[in-house]
């Protein structure tokens, strides 16, 4: 999957959706990465797994579905000592070890 500007580092995450449109497959893949930049920061990339279609008694298509995965870079910063990955709700521990003064 292409993920754009590569992070050294960096850790990415990738999620499966399935976008939808009445008009064709390409804006089903729009609202797919639309709908997900409403929440998630730092999309590098989508890659189409699969395109399906609704289609009428006349034969007409009616809705076009792509099922998608969404990379983005996860933002390694965490809040207190205790606290979460940012964009993914994921809970994350962090430790330090202290030494007494000598």
């Amino acid at each position: 999957m292409a993920t754009g500007e590569e992070v050294p580092g960096g850790v990415v995450k990738v999620i499966e959706l399935v976008g939808s449109s009445p008009r064709s497959f390409s804006d089903a893949v729009r609202n797919a990465v639309q709908t997900a930049a409403q929440t998630i920061r730092n999309i590098r990339g989508v890659e189409v797994i699969s395109s399906s279609a609704d289609v009428d008694g006349t034969g007409l298509i009616t809705n076009y579905k792509v099922d998608c995965k969404i990379a983005f870079l996860i933002e390694a910063t965490a809040t207190a000592s205790t606290g979460t990955l940012a964009d993914t709700g994921e809970a994350v521990t962090t430790t330090a070890t202290v030494s007494p003064p000598a």
